[in-house]
């Protein structure tokens, strides 16, 4: 499929944007190049962490699913910034970013990630960047 496109790409180039005929060894590399590139971008795009509800410790943390009485009519500067520990899918979302940001830490680190958020130590932090930082101190990766 991605030396398809490839291939694709290089008629073009060659039919459209030039007046003359790539060699050979010329399209070999950029075939190599274009498949090497695609297979990149592809490694990353399915190595990004999706967190579900399951994954988080239901029996361990109560949760709430829908948006608690604390939150306003809006989400908005204040939502971006804080997290609510007892709104599961603030958390979830939270912890996905946290990993996908950090090459070190993977889909094993859930629970690990939750139990440092859900902590004593953490309990009057709230902000996000604080949270983080916190976090990632407490893991070793700061």
């Amino acid at each position: 499929m991605y030396a398809l496109f490839a291939h694709n790409q290089l008629d073009y180039l060659e039919n459209q944007k030039y007046n003359h005929t790539f060699t050979p060894q010329y399209k070999i590399m950029r075939l190599k190049m274009t498949i090497k590139t695609l297979s990149e971008f592809m490694k990353e795009q399915t190595s990004k962490v999706i967190l579900k509800k399951s994954d988080l410790q239901g029996d361990e943390y109560n949760y709430t699913w829908t948006r608690d009485s604390g939150d306003g009519e809006n989400t908005g500067t204040q939502d971006r910034i804080r997290v609510d520990k007892d709104e599961g899918y603030e958390v979830l979302h939270f912890i996905e970013t946290l990993i996908n940001d950090n090459d070190e830490l993977d889909k094993f680190d859930v629970h690990r990630i939750e139990d440092i958020l859900q902590g004593d130590d953490l309990s009057d932090v709230d902000m996000r960047d604080d949270l983080e930082e916190k976090i990632l101190k407490e893991l070793g990766l700061d």
